[in-house]
């Protein structure tokens, strides 16, 4: 038995298993209060973009998810694209703010199929950065094979904003779309991504447009911390749910 374990035993408390992306939904409430439910909430960070819906508190069932690269990720690979180092975010938000974010035309992905992995799901709510991710790469390849291996940094900015405009576009059309399909009284944005200052000003802008809520976590509560899962643990322990002593980590826990 671990220290932990052995002090929880001896303290009389109970072990509560959490899984992370609960401890992310969780962060909205601690940081906002109770949501108005049914509630749309976008999970989006370097290894998830996924959408949830969130009927009850404590209950959350999947609506979509990406097909291939999370949002994150794909801004950690053009970032490595582009000699911007690790992680991608945070320099290309930064790097967009300055750049003309129409001065690089990048396609956006619209799925119309159903998952084959999960068919039972209509599909055209789920997200793709794949496509994105090879379209820059080959605006890169093509721009150096004409003018040599260097960017200038108005370059480098126009193609970070671009980028960054057809992410968080497609995450904000998608979480509306499903807000609307479920009919959610509000929307929350949670995860690592969820720092992305054009994500948070845009979510803003388009749902005082359309009249509904929106709700984010503080910066310091969108990246994995500890806050966040006591908050998963503590609404799962008021529902009466505890966990064996014996617990142990389990990557392929369901949400």
């Amino acid at each position: 038995m671990s220290f932990a374990k052995s002090a929880a035993v001896a303290a009389g408390l109970s072990i509560v298993g959490v899984h992370h992306l609960a401890g992310h939904i969780e962060s909205l409430v601690l940081e906002n209060g109770e949501l108005p439910l049914p509630a749309v909430v976008l999970v989006v960070s370097g290894g998830h973009t996924s959408l949830y819906l969130v009927q009850c508190p404590g209950h959350y069932e999947l609506v979509s998810r990406t097909r291939d690269d999370a949002a994150g990720e794909a801004y950690d690979k053009v970032a490595k694209l582009l000699g911007l180092g690790y992680p991608g975010g945070p320099v290309i938000d930064r790097l967009a703010k300055r750049g003309n974010d129409r001065g690089v035309a990048l396609p956006t992905t619209r799925l119309t199929h159903a998952d084959r992995n999960a068919p039972e799901r209509k599909g055209d709510l789920d997200f793709s950065f794949s496509g994105l991710k090879t379209a820059v790469l080959r605006y890169v390849r093509d721009r150096q094979a004409a003018a040599g291996p260097s960017f200038g940094e108005d370059e480098t900015r126009d193609l970070c904003a671009s980028f960054q405009r057809v992410v968080v576009t497609t995450l904000i059309d998608r979480t509306f779309d499903a807000a609307r399909r479920y009919g959610a009284r509000s929307i929350g944005v949670a995860g690592g991504v969820s720092a992305n200052s054009r994500l948070r000003a845009d979510l803003t802008e388009h749902g005082d447009a359309r009249e509904i809520p929106t709700f984010l976590p503080s910066l310091a509560l969108s990246t994995d911390n500890a806050a966040m899962i006591a908050a998963a643990g503590l609404r799962r322990f008021r529902a009466g749910v505890t966990s064996p002593l014996d617990m142990n980590a389990d990557a392929s826990l369901s949400l």
